[in-house]
């Protein structure tokens, strides 16, 4: 059945973790989750390399920039890392850029950038001529305005070509301390036995990972569907919708049938006295009393999913068995009061659409995590990772 999505393949080499590397990221992880181990630290720094692999494998443009609206990876990377520098090495939580981006003018910006593609796509003109204005004498490489831009989100791009120079100074101002961060990072972890490449690849996989395992499908996906789960789904057989439907029995059973009792008041007090009346003797006899009709009679009294079309069926269905309802105020501005009984279960057919849906979602999602641990089971044995 996975022979589709898994196909064998050659393990890339993974990075191997020291102890300090393991220890720094406990530290950080235990800010958001106290109760977090150091192995339960190790497990996920391993499986985010993992998951990082299979990214590269089956959805390679994704790994890079996983919205085209959004800011690229490499940008959350930058600001994952100045964040744990600044945290870690106390080191201050803003820098200016420095008298360079004076000249850096709402005109200026206006007219280098030219007009903001309408689809937020640059034409090769575009880059070419944006690649030829290059920002110097910061702190991080000497770039092109065009490679400066490019990893910043659709929203922060278009207010850019408005001439928002203020913003423009702020971004460059987070690149030129991000790169003055990694530098004092770079010499105070390298004392620590702390790789600064593993520590930027430990970032990817931690931004990542959320999407990763949503595209294949062990997590819930914000939006959209999950490509993996989609095939899955395709290669559900009758056989296993059978199996779940005998199995999950149970889930289908639905409330098909009921006899109910009601009566509808103009005014609220008298439903209120209805229900008192109701609460002493029975239900057809505080109606006779009244002198009310029963708003069930032209149902028999018996109703079912057929009927549920009126409000009155709608409500008696959300009712508890022999047991008398509230006041309740009804959409015409009436006051009902209902009593139900004798409750008839029927089970969903199995080859209806409702048992199939489940059936399908459900057999497919245990698909998905049972290849994800086979995967992730075979990963971390052929790189012998201990877990």
């Amino acid at each position: 059945m996975f022979g589709l999505l898994y196909s064998s393949q050659a393990f890339t080499s993974v990075e191997k973790y020291t102890p300090a590397e393991i220890q720094l990221m406990h530290q950080i992880y235990q800010q958001q989750n106290s109760d977090i181990s150091l192995s339960q630290t190790r497990y996920r720094l391993y499986e985010n390399q993992f998951l990082l692999s299979e990214a590269k494998r089956l959805m390679p443009n994704k790994v890079a920039r996983l919205s085209d609206v959004g800011f690229t990876t490499g940008y959350h990377v930058e600001r994952y890392l100045n964040n744990l520098f600044i945290n870690q090495l106390h080191l201050p939580p803003s820098i200016e850029a420095s008298n360079n981006v004076k000249h850096f003018t709402a005109s200026w910006l206006t007219n280098t950038l030219g007009e903001y593609p309408a689809n937020g796509q640059y034409s090769e003109t575009q880059k070419n001529t944006l690649n030829l204005v290059k920002l110097e004498n910061f702190a991080f490489p000497a770039m092109s305005v065009y490679d400066f831009i490019k990893p910043l989100s659709m929203q922060i791009r278009f207010r850019l070509h408005q001439g928002d120079n203020q913003l423009f100074h702020t971004e460059i101002a987070k690149k030129h301390q991000y790169f003055i961060n990694l530098e004092k990072a770079t010499n105070a972890f390298k004392a620590k036995n702390i790789n600064i490449d593993n520590l930027i690849s430990i970032a990817q996989g931690d931004i990542l990972r959320p999407s990763i395992q949503s595209w294949l499908g062990v997590k819930d996906m914000m939006h959209g569907q999950s490509p993996i789960l989609e095939q899955l789904e395709k290669q559900v057989s009758e056989q296993q919708i059978n199996q779940y439907y005998q199995k999950n029995k149970s889930r289908f059973k639905y409330l098909y049938q009921i006899t109910a009792q009601g009566a509808e008041f103009k005014n609220r007090n008298d439903a209120v006295k209805f229900k008192n009346e109701v609460a002493k003797s029975t239900f057809k006899v505080a109606l006779k009393a009244a002198n009310m009709n029963d708003i069930y009679s032209k149902f028999n009294n018996n109703i079912n999913r057929e009927h549920k079309k009126e409000w009155v069926v709608q409500l008696a269905f959300t009712q508890n068995e022999n047991e008398l309802s509230e006041v309740i105020r009804s959409p015409t501005g009436l006051w009902v009061v209902v009593l139900t009984s004798n409750y008839e279960y029927k089970y969903f057919a199995a080859t209806g659409q409702t048992v199939r849906y489940q059936a399908i979602k459900s057999v497919a999602l245990q698909n998905a995590h049972q290849q994800y641990q086979q995967k992730w089971a075979a990963w971390h044995t052929q790189n012998e990772i201990k877990l």
